[in-house]
C-alpha cells in the first residue's frame, strides 16, 4: 500500500508545481527516495568510526548503476538528450570533485573544501530551477503567439506536440468541486458505516481459497495495513473516501511523526512536545470535519497529498530502520569487516525501498522520472552524507579540518562508479539516448562486478588498490543509529 499512495502524490504534487518528469526526478522524487539515509548519516554524524565516504559511494553505486537499470529493464525509454546530459555529466563532475578533495587534502578536508561540496550540489539545484523556469515561460510564450494568430489546426497540433515533449503530465483536473445536489442532504450520513468500510482491510479473495497459508497471509495483512490507512491520507480515493478518518488523520499523522522523532519526556515550557502538536492540530481537524461531508470530496483535500508524502516518508524511514536492523545483524553474525557489511548488507537494506518506489513509478508509465530520482539522489547522497557531515565536523573541530578516509575500497567503488557514468554516456549518445534493455543488462553486469570484487577483496583473494588489508580487519564496531 505505501507505494501505490507515495508514487500517485509525487505525480500529483508535479502536476501542481508543473513539472515535468526530469525536474521532479531529480528533486521531490530524489529526496522522498533518500530520506531514511540522509536522517541516517545526520543520527551518526558524531561517529569516528563511521566510514561515510564508502558508505555514500557504494550506495550511490547501487542507486545509480543497478538501481537505473533496473528501471530501464522495467520499462524501456527514449531519454532527452539535455537532461540526460546534464544529470549524468553532473553526477560524473561531483563525484570527481569530491575524490580530488579527499586526495588533495590527504583525509583532512578544511572548512572551505567542505563548503564548496556543499555549494556545488546547491548550484545545480539553481540551475535545475532556472531551467525549469525558462521551460515554463517559452512554453506560455509559444501559446501566447499562437492564441494572438488565432492558430489554426496545424498550430494547434504544434502546441500539443511541445506540451507533450516537455511536459509528460496531463492537464491537472480538478475533482474535487461539491455540487448543489448535496446542498440538502446530511453532511454526516452513514459517517460510521463509511470510516468502518474504509479500514476494512482483509482480503476476502485470498480468505476465501482453501489454502490455509493464504488465509493465514491475508489474516497477518489486516493489521498492518489498517495502520497504513490511519497514517496515510490515499491520493487516487476511488471508494476510499472517509470524512471522519480525513479528520482524524490531521491528528494523528503529525503527531505519530512528532513521537517517532521525539519522546514524551522532549518537553515546551513543561508541556510534552508531543502533546503540544495534538492541542494544534485539533482545532485543523475541527475544521476539516465541520468543512467536509460524507457523500462529497472537498475541494481543499488535494492539499492533503503534501501530508501523503510527509506520512510516506515517515513509514519509509521506520521501514529501512528495521531492514537496516536485519542486516546489520546479519553482517555483525558474520564476522565481517566494516567496509564489507557497509558496501553490501548495509547499502541493500537501505535501498530495496527506494528500489521499490522507483520500480513502482516505471511501471505506473513514469521511467524518466523514476531514471531521473536515481541520478538525482546520487548527487543529494553526496551533499547529504558527505559534504554536511564534513562541513559540520570541520566547523566544530579545534583544527578547522575533518580527518576521515575513503575506507578499504573506497578508491575502487569511486572507480567503478566513474567507468560506469563515462560508459553510459557513451551509449546514451551511441543509441540516440534509446534507454534499451542493453543499458539495463550492462549496469546490472557491471554492478554484479563490483559485488564480486568486494567479495574477492573481503577474503583477501583480491587486493584493493591502494589499500593493506591487516588495516581492515576491524570489525563492525559502530552501530549506525547510536
Amino acid at each position: 500500500m505505501l507505494n501505490p499512495n507515495f508514487v500517485p502524490a509525487i505525480t500529483e504534487v508535479s502536476k501542481v508545481l508543473k513539472m515535468n518528469e526530469f525536474v521532479a526526478g531529480v528533486t521531490i522524487l530524489a529526496l522522498g527516495n533518500g530520506v531514511s539515509d540522509y536522517v541516517i548519516s545526520l543520527v551518526g554524524i558524531e561517529g569516528e568510526t563511521r566510514q561515510i565516504y564508502t558508505d555514500c559511494i557504494t550506495e550511490s553505486l547501487f542507486g545509480c548503476v543497478f538501481m537505473s537499470s533496473f528501471v530501464i529493464w522495467v520499462c524501456p525509454f527514449a531519454n532527452e538528450p539535455y537532461y540526460f546530459l546534464r544529470d549524468v555529466g553532473f553526477v560524473l563532475f561531483y563525484v570527481q570533485y569530491v575524490d580530488y578533495c579527499m586526495e588533495v587534502n590527504v583525509g583532512n578536508v578544511s572548512i572551505l573544501m567542505a563548503l564548496s561540496i556543499v555549494c556545488v550540489y546547491l548550484i545545480y539545484i539553481v540551475v535545475v530551477i532556472v531551467d525549469q523556469y525558462l521551460l515554463v515561460r517559452q512554453k506560455n510564450d509559444l501559446r501566447s503567439r499562437m492564441m494572438s494568430r488565432e492558430s489554426t489546426d496545424d498550430s494547434n497540433t504544434q502546441v500539443s506536440h511541445f506540451e507533450k515533449r516537455n511536459f509528460s503530465f496531463a492537464h491537472y483536473k480538478s475533482m474535487w468541486d461539491i455540487t448543489l445536489n448535496y446542498e440538502y442532504q446530511s453532511p454526516n450520513k452513514k459517517l460510521w458505516k463509511q470510516l468502518f468500510a474504509v479500514l476494512d482491510t482483509l482480503d476476502r479473495d485470498a480468505f476465501s481459497k482453501s489454502s490455509h497459508i493464504l488465509k493465514m497471509w491475508a489474516l497477518a495483512k489486516v493489521i498492518p495495513l489498517i495502520a497504513l490507512r490511519l497514517l496515510i491520507p490515499p491520493v487516487n480515493l476511488k471508494e476510499r473516501w472517509s470524512k471522519l478518518l480525513c479528520s482524524l488523520q490531521c491528528v494523528i499523522i503529525p503527531s505519530v511523526i512528532t513521537f517517532g522523532f521525539t519522546s514524551w519526556e522532549v518537553r515546551i515550557f513543561g508541556i510534552p512536545v508531543v502533546a503540544v502538536v495534538i492541542i494544534l492540530c485539533i482545532p485543523v481537524a475541527l475544521w476539516a470535519f465541520h468543512h467536509s461531508r460524507t457523500d462529497a470530496i472537498p475541494s481543499w483535500y488535494k492539499y492533503m497529498i503534501f501530508l501523503n508524502i510527509l506520512s510516506s516518508t515517515f513509514v519509509l524511514y521506520v521501514t529501512v530502520r528495521e531492514i537496516v536492523a536485519t542486516v546489520e545483524t546479519l553482517g555483525l553474525a558474520l564476522h565481517r569487516s566494516n567496509s564489507f557489511v557497509g558496501s553490501t548488507f548495509f547499502t541493500w537494506g537501505t535501498g530495496i525501498v527506494d528500489l521499490l518506489t522507483n520500480m513502482e513509478m516505471s511501471r505506473k508509465g513514469f521511467p524518466r522520472m523514476a531514471f531521473s530520482a536515481c541520478i538525482g539522489a546520487t548527487s543529494l547522497s553526496i551533499c547529504a552524507s558527505i559534504g554536511a557531515p564534513l562541513l559540520y565536523k570541520s566547523i566544530v573541530s579545534k583544527t578547522g579540518s575533518s580527518e576521515t578516509t575513503e575506507g578499504s575500497i573506497g578508491k575502487n567503488c569511486t572507480i567503478i562508479l566513474i567507468v560506469f557514468l563515462v560508459v553510459f554516456i557513451i551509449y546514451g549518445v551511441t543509441t540516440n539516448f534509446m534507454m534499451r534493455r542493453t543499458a539495463a543488462i550492462m549496469g546490472m553486469t557491471l554492478y554484479g562486478l563490483f559485488v564480486v570484487f568486494a567479495v574477492a577483496s573481503e577474503f583477501d583473494l583480491l587486493h584493493a588498490w591502494g589499500t593493506d588489508h591487516s588495516l581492515e580487519r576491524n570489525r563492525f564496531q559502530e552501530n549506525y543509529f547510536d
